[in-house]
Order: C-alpha cells, then sequence, then structure tokens
C-alpha cells in the first residue's frame, strides 16, 4: 500500500491524499477422479478462494479476471465421447458456476474467461486404474489477474 499527499501554495487548494493498493492474485487448482466434472464454489478450497476475491473487491479492487484452465487425460472416456469434450465441460461448468455465484452483487467486477481446455499426459496404455499416471492431467485450475 502507498499513500501519498500533495498541498499547493494557495490554502483552499488541497488535494486529497490517494491510496494506491495492490492486489495479491490467486490460484486454485482440483484434481478430478476419472469423469468427474463438477465442484461446488460452496465447499473446500474453492469456497476460500471466491471468498478471497469477495474481500478484494469489498475492500476496493474494482475488478477482477477468473481465467480457467482445464484439462482431461488421455484415458478415454465413453461417457463424454472424447477427452477433448470432457475438458472443455470441466470448463464450462467451471465457468458457469463462478458466473452464477457472483451474478448478484459482483457480476459487473468479475470477468471469467475459459483460457485453455485440452487433453494432455502420458498416452493411454490399458491401465486405466494407474490413478498416479493420469489423475495430474485431469484437472481445472484457475488463475487471477
Amino acid at each position: 500500500t502507498a499513500t501519498t499527499m500533495c498541498s499547493l501554495d494557495e490554502p483552499e487548494k488541497r488535494i486529497d491524499p490517494v491510496v494506491v493498493q495492490n492486489y495479491e492474485n490467486y490460484e486454485f487448482k482440483h484434481t478430478f477422479k476419472y469423469n468427474k466434472n463438477k465442484l461446488s464454489v460452496d465447499k473446500g478450497d474453492l469456497r476460500k478462494f471466491v471468498r478471497q476475491i469477495k474481500k478484494d473487491l469489498k475492500d476496493g479492487r474494482q475488478s477482477i479476471t477468473i481465467n480457467i484452465y482445464s484439462s482431461a487425460s488421455k484415458v478415454p472416456t465413453q461417457t463424454f465421447g472424447t477427452n477433448e469434450k470432457l475438458a472443455q465441460v470441466r470448463a464450462e461448468n467451471m465457468k458457469y458456476d463462478l458466473i452464477n455465484h457472483f451474478k448478484k452483487k459482483l457480476a459487473d467486477k468479475v470477468n471469467v474467461v475459459i483460457v485453455s481446455s485440452k487433453v494432455d499426459g502420458p498416452e493411454y496404455s490399458e491401465d486405466a486404474g494407474n490413478k498416479h499416471k493420469y489423475e495430474p492431467y485431469q484437472f481445472v485450475e484457475l488463475k487471477t489477474e
């Protein structure tokens, strides 16, 4: 936080102090189990993430952008047809939930953007039960700016 004050030679002319505050940017990442694609903004670390954003906006932050990055592993999915579709659903669900969460009072200050949805990770080798191999690539990640 920085504060500055300036006075002119004329006594009637005074410039009020201006407080400049830099706000922290936040990150959140959730790793999904196979074919899972939805989170609740009212639970766990995602709840903490949105609470911090609300606090900053209440404290004077003018606006915030939440960037969404999502991924699906290369383990085939029949439920979604393609892994690209699963990654896209994860991103869209997160965007919808965040917009819904902020829509009442803060919609004009919160911008939610899907930056990427991709399929990533090691090639599938008929070992879907190998969670340590594939789960790191089944995620949704949020970054503010």
